[in-house]
């Protein structure tokens, strides 16, 4: 059983509409443009931004000779731009881990090095967002000339709203989680214009400005993992978030835009499904987080049969939720005012005073106390 330490801190913090073709046609496989892997001048016309420059020269030109060798640079395989500058071997499982409380869900807390992993191979070049001359925050960053980091795969965006730039000719780049310190400042057109969403595996944003109509997400075939964060009191909604074509996703995040229902029957690989609005409150005696829903912001979610969901978070306006098909759930977040719907069976296997294998919390109360029914379903 998952263990949880619930803290939550407040920052300013995905959809679709796939067209009806029987099936979406997998990504081709980009290839890195040979010019991309020469060595390069680390100059104004390959470099034009002078802080990003700075960092290429500081952290990344070894023999310090004005020139980005080949060997100074394939080790490189991730990025994070808004950090405090070095090259390095470490890097994150999963990016949710660079900041000790990534976004607004209840149940996500880390310790400083939870989610660290280290490799002699693979290195992160860290870029510092300093303006060099002034020593304050830069006010634009051009990270024009990462495309010479041609082994990228990861990139970690502190603030999208200061960035210009494409990475549309990193071919490799496979994850990516991106950040606007305001939100409404990055339109996700923007996203759309400047990253190869088509390559991607894992799409994490935060307090990009989402279309009301919602996403289309046809174009990023292969997600694995897709989340989208807006600030606390959004309470957006959109008309539909289709995702039955995404058979390799695994992880779902809506945190305070939801659409009015939610089909997953065809993602029987999920192990994370998080749908939350509304207002962050916090349980009085056991600290707990959870989200009371503006009325009317409701979400109805359909599950597979099949999966191996161990992790839901739902914190919308809904009165009631179906987890009959959830036999592995681990961690159960939900409000008091939601009837839940389960299957007697795995109550008495679940809850009992021997193995209790699952958290189950209800507006921020542990639940400490679950009675299987004597007919075949039980209303938790």
């Amino acid at each position: 059983m998952k263990k949880l330490f619930i803290k939550a801190a407040v920052v300013t913090l995905l959809f679709g509409t796939i067209s009806g073709c029987k099936g979406a046609m997998p990504a081709q496989a980009a290839q890195t443009e040979a010019k991309y892997m020469e060595d390069v001048l680390i100059d104004e016309a390959h470099f034009p931004d002078e802080n990003f420059r700075k960092n290429v020269e500081n952290f990344l030109d070894v023999n310090k000779d004005g020139i980005l060798s080949k060997a100074e640079r394939e080790d490189v395989y991730y990025a994070e731009i808004g950090g405090v500058g070095y090259k390095d071997t470490w890097w994150y499982t999963d990016m949710k881990f660079s900041e000790h409380w990534y976004g607004y869900a209840p149940g996500i807390s880390v310790t400083p090095d939870e989610g660290r992993v280290k490799s002699a191979s693979k290195k992160t070049f860290s870029v510092s967002l300093t303006d060099f001359s002034t020593g304050r925050p830069a006010e634009v960053m051009d990270i024009t000339g990462i495309e010479y980091l041609f082994n990228l795969e990861e990139i970690l965006i502190r603030d999208y709203s200061i960035q210009k730039g494409s990475l549309k000719n990193n071919a490799n780049l496979k994850k990516v989680w991106v950040k606007s310190s305001r939100y409404g400042a990055v339109s996700y057109e923007k996203i759309q214009q400047e990253i190869p969403l088509a390559q991607l595996s894992y799409f994490h944003m935060i307090n990009i400005k989402i279309p009301s109509k919602g996403l289309n997400v046809s174009d990023m075939p292969n997600l694995e993992v897709l989340r989208i964060i807006l600030p606390e009191g959004t309470n957006q909604t959109m008309k539909a978030l289709d995702l039955s074509k995404h058979k390799a996703l695994k992880d779902i995040e809506l945190a305070n835009i939801t659409p009015a229902s939610l089909d997953l029957r065809k993602n029987t690989k999920l192990t994370s499904v998080k749908v939350y609005t509304g207002k962050l409150k916090c349980e009085k005696k056991s600290r707990y987080y959870y989200y009371q829903p503006k009325k009317k912001v409701s979400c109805k979610i359909r599950f597979p049969k099949k999966n191996n969901i161990a992790t839901l978070y739902y914190f919308v306006d809904n009165t009631s939720l179906d987890v009959r098909n959830l036999t592995k759930l681990e961690d159960l977040h939900t409000l008091k005012t939601t009837r839940i719907k389960a299957k007697s069976s795995w109550v008495r296997k679940t809850f009992n005073k021997k193995n209790w294998a699952c958290v189950f919390v209800k507006n921020g109360i542990i639940q400490k106390k679950v009675k299987a029914s004597k007919k075949k379903v039980t209303i938790l």
